[in-house]
Protein backbone atom coordinates (compact mmCIF):
# COMPACT_ATOMS: atom_id res chain seq x y z
CA UNK A 1 0.00 0.00 0.00
CA UNK A 2 1.31 3.33 -0.88
CA UNK A 3 1.07 6.88 0.14
CA UNK A 4 0.96 9.60 -2.69
CA UNK A 5 1.68 13.34 -0.90
CA UNK A 6 0.61 15.24 -3.89
CA UNK A 7 1.35 19.11 -4.30
CA UNK A 8 -0.07 21.91 -6.13
CA UNK A 9 -3.50 23.92 -6.63
CA UNK A 10 -6.47 22.94 -5.21
CA UNK A 11 -5.61 19.68 -3.03
CA UNK A 12 -4.00 21.38 -0.22
CA UNK A 13 -1.49 18.37 0.22
CA UNK A 14 -3.62 15.44 0.96
CA UNK A 15 -2.18 12.12 1.87
CA UNK A 16 -4.48 9.51 0.24
CA UNK A 17 -4.19 6.01 1.97
CA UNK A 18 -6.46 3.49 0.90
CA UNK A 19 -8.39 5.73 -1.46
CA UNK A 20 -9.32 7.91 2.28
CA UNK A 21 -8.43 11.21 2.07
CA UNK A 22 -7.00 13.25 4.69
CA UNK A 23 -5.47 16.52 5.21
CA UNK A 24 -2.83 17.83 6.57
CA UNK A 25 -2.51 21.08 9.00
CA UNK A 26 0.48 23.30 8.21
CA UNK A 27 0.31 26.34 10.01
CA UNK A 28 0.86 27.76 13.46
CA UNK A 29 -2.50 29.12 13.82
CA UNK A 30 -4.43 25.49 13.58
CA UNK A 31 -2.24 23.77 15.57
CA UNK A 32 -2.94 26.79 18.02
CA UNK A 33 -6.74 26.39 17.82
CA UNK A 34 -6.51 23.05 17.88
CA UNK A 35 -4.34 22.79 21.19
CA UNK A 36 -7.92 24.53 22.76
CA UNK A 37 -9.79 21.51 21.90
CA UNK A 38 -10.47 18.44 23.78
CA UNK A 39 -7.57 15.71 24.46
CA UNK A 40 -6.72 12.19 24.66
CA UNK A 41 -3.45 10.33 26.40
CA UNK A 42 -2.35 7.18 24.54
CA UNK A 43 1.18 5.85 25.64
CA UNK A 44 2.90 7.32 22.77
CA UNK A 45 1.24 10.32 21.86
CA UNK A 46 -1.44 12.46 22.89
CA UNK A 47 -4.56 13.57 20.65
CA UNK A 48 -5.49 16.82 20.00
CA UNK A 49 -9.18 17.53 18.16
CA UNK A 50 -11.36 20.75 17.08
CA UNK A 51 -14.21 21.05 14.99
CA UNK A 52 -13.50 23.26 12.11
CA UNK A 53 -16.19 26.24 11.23
CA UNK A 54 -15.52 25.92 7.21
CA UNK A 55 -17.76 23.47 5.37
CA UNK A 56 -14.32 20.84 4.34
CA UNK A 57 -14.82 17.37 4.84
CA UNK A 58 -12.26 16.19 4.78
CA UNK A 59 -10.39 15.42 8.31
CA UNK A 60 -7.00 17.07 8.80
CA UNK A 61 -3.92 15.79 11.22
CA UNK A 62 -0.89 17.43 12.41
CA UNK A 63 2.11 16.02 14.17
CA UNK A 64 4.18 17.75 16.62
CA UNK A 65 7.63 16.69 18.23
CA UNK A 66 9.39 18.57 20.65
CA UNK A 67 13.15 18.43 21.00
CA UNK A 68 12.59 17.08 24.36
CA UNK A 69 11.79 13.70 22.89
CA UNK A 70 14.98 13.03 21.49
CA UNK A 71 17.71 13.53 19.00
CA UNK A 72 16.63 14.22 15.42
CA UNK A 73 17.02 11.00 14.18
CA UNK A 74 14.89 9.60 16.86
CA UNK A 75 12.40 12.13 16.01
CA UNK A 76 12.39 11.94 12.62
CA UNK A 77 11.68 8.26 13.24
CA UNK A 78 8.55 8.50 15.67
CA UNK A 79 7.20 10.64 12.76
CA UNK A 80 7.29 8.51 10.21
CA UNK A 81 6.03 5.68 12.41
CA UNK A 82 3.19 7.99 13.38
CA UNK A 83 2.31 8.94 9.71
CA UNK A 84 2.51 5.20 8.51
CA UNK A 85 -0.35 4.56 11.07
CA UNK A 86 -2.06 7.31 10.09
CA UNK A 87 -1.30 6.16 5.68
CA UNK A 88 -2.01 2.04 6.84
CA UNK A 89 -4.86 2.07 9.04
CA UNK A 90 -7.95 2.71 6.94
CA UNK A 91 -10.53 2.03 9.74
CA UNK A 92 -9.44 5.55 11.98
CA UNK A 93 -12.44 6.62 13.48
CA UNK A 94 -11.74 10.45 12.55
CA UNK A 95 -14.89 13.07 11.77
CA UNK A 96 -14.90 14.90 8.57
CA UNK A 97 -14.63 18.53 9.29
CA UNK A 98 -12.47 17.90 12.38
CA UNK A 99 -8.58 19.01 12.83
CA UNK A 100 -6.18 16.75 14.54
CA UNK A 101 -2.82 17.21 16.48
CA UNK A 102 -1.11 14.30 17.66
CA UNK A 103 1.68 15.45 19.92
CA UNK A 104 4.42 12.42 19.97
CA UNK A 105 6.16 10.93 22.97
CA UNK A 106 8.97 8.75 22.72
CA UNK A 107 7.53 5.98 23.79
CA UNK A 108 6.41 5.96 20.09
CA UNK A 109 9.80 4.70 18.72
CA UNK A 110 9.52 1.89 20.70
CA UNK A 111 6.05 0.53 21.10
CA UNK A 112 5.18 -2.29 18.78
CA UNK A 113 3.44 -1.38 15.40
CA UNK A 114 0.32 -2.80 15.90
CA UNK A 115 -0.09 -1.48 19.44
CA UNK A 116 0.34 1.95 17.83
CA UNK A 117 -2.53 1.25 15.54
CA UNK A 118 -4.94 0.33 18.66
CA UNK A 119 -3.51 3.11 20.53
CA UNK A 120 -4.28 5.42 17.50
CA UNK A 121 -8.03 4.06 16.94
CA UNK A 122 -8.60 3.99 20.72
CA UNK A 123 -7.39 8.17 20.91
CA UNK A 124 -9.08 9.12 18.10
CA UNK A 125 -12.74 8.19 19.04
CA UNK A 126 -12.27 8.62 22.81
CA UNK A 127 -11.39 12.27 21.90
CA UNK A 128 -14.82 12.59 19.79
CA UNK A 129 -16.49 10.50 22.12
CA UNK A 130 -18.47 12.53 25.65
CA UNK A 131 -16.22 14.00 28.27
CA UNK A 132 -15.04 11.81 31.02
CA UNK A 133 -15.29 14.66 34.00
CA UNK A 134 -17.81 14.78 36.32
CA UNK A 135 -20.11 17.77 36.66
CA UNK A 136 -20.35 18.54 40.32
CA UNK A 137 -23.26 17.86 41.78
CA UNK A 138 -25.97 21.09 41.82
CA UNK A 139 -27.98 19.77 44.98
CA UNK A 140 -25.15 18.26 47.42
CA UNK A 141 -27.38 16.37 49.91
Amino acid sequence: MSVSHTEGAGNNGELRPAGISIGRLRKRPEFQRVAKGRRYHAPGFTVQCAPRDDNETLARFGLTITRKVGTAVERNRIRRRLRAVLATSSDIPSKPGHDYVLVARREALYLPFPELIRDMQTAISGVGGKSRRKTPDKNPE
